[in-house]
């Protein structure tokens, strides 16, 4: 039997969905908070533009393979965190999250290779995931043992000039913020149940109704703006990652500073957003 022998209707769901999504957006550009954070988000993108084409610029012969793959990953960078932008625009956090995992994982590829050109040519080289290419490690046994990705420790707190008495700890506080951070990405990554079960969901006077998104409620609005805020930490990452490689010192340094100053500026604006209630509940 044949779909016309059913009468099944033949929609036009991006026509039927345009409505609702367009009244996302209107929400989405009267927010004070939503506005600001999707501007630093944007920022954050044109930064790591700026990143790359500086290294491009520095490239000469022979070819210096580390570069070559930092312009890949952050290149693959940008376009998430810019998609990412784009998917909170038109109220769709949970494709926004499972997107932006990706940069967490960029960040670390580009730490691992640093200003190492044999590591930058085997991941241009290899196949498969970043993770499994670079997530062999020698045990003190001297056999290979597994680093699961999410496990992996950053630099990040020493690019940002912490002193040496004070590193380890605050490293060791990033690794198991930025593990959290991972396997929560991966939650709506996979299609976890509880992560499913807060979207889409409504109240009728027949019981609940699962409803596509966007549907434009507080819920919704914090959602959005947690993603933001999480892409716009990894874009800072990915920075500061391919900045301690690839850029001289005084650059690096007036990178870092830069990138703490952005911080909070948006920080000041959100939180003077949350104290006056702009943008809540509309």
């Amino acid at each position: 039997m044949t779909n016309d022998q059913v009468g099944l209707p033949a929609l036009d769901f991006l026509a039927l969905m345009r409505p609702q999504e367009e009244e996302f957006r209107r929400q989405h550009r009267e927010d004070v908070g939503l506005v600001a954070a999707a501007a630093t988000l944007n920022f954050s993108c044109g930064y790591l533009y700026w990143l790359q084409r500086t290294i491009n610029a520095s490239i000469q012969q022979p070819i210096a393979w580390e570069k070559v793959a930092a312009l890949y990953l952050l290149n693959r960078a940008i376009q998430d965190l810019r998609s990412a932008l784009e998917l909170g625009e038109r109220g769709a956090p949970v494709q926004g999250m499972s997107l932006i995992i990706g940069v967490y994982e960029v960040e670390v590829a580009l730490l691992e290779i640093g200003r190492d050109a044999a590591k930058g040519k085997h991941w241009l080289t290899a196949e498969g995931p970043a993770d499994i290419v670079f997530s062999t490690r020698l045990g003190k046994s001297g056999q290979p043992v597994k680093q699961p990705i999410k496990e992996r420790g950053t630099e990040f707190y020493p690019s940002l000039g912490i002193p040496g008495t004070t590193r380890s700890a605050l490293e060791q506080a990033h690794e198991q913020r930025y593990g959290d951070i991972y396997a929560e990405l991966c939650g709506y990554k996979h299609i976890q149940p509880s992560v499913q079960r807060q979207y889409g969901t409504v109240r009728t006077a027949h019981g609940i109704e699962v409803k596509p998104e966007p549907q434009w409620t507080p819920h919704m609005r914090q959602s959005v703006l947690a993603m933001y805020e999480i892409a716009e930490n990894l874009a800072e990452h990915v920075f500061l990652a391919a900045a301690k490689a690839h850029l001289d010192p005084e650059q690096e340094s007036h990178a870092a500073r830069f990138i703490r100053q952005m911080r909070s500026a948006w920080q000041g604006t959100l939180s003077l957003n949350e104290m006056t209630g702009e943008g809540e509940g509309q």
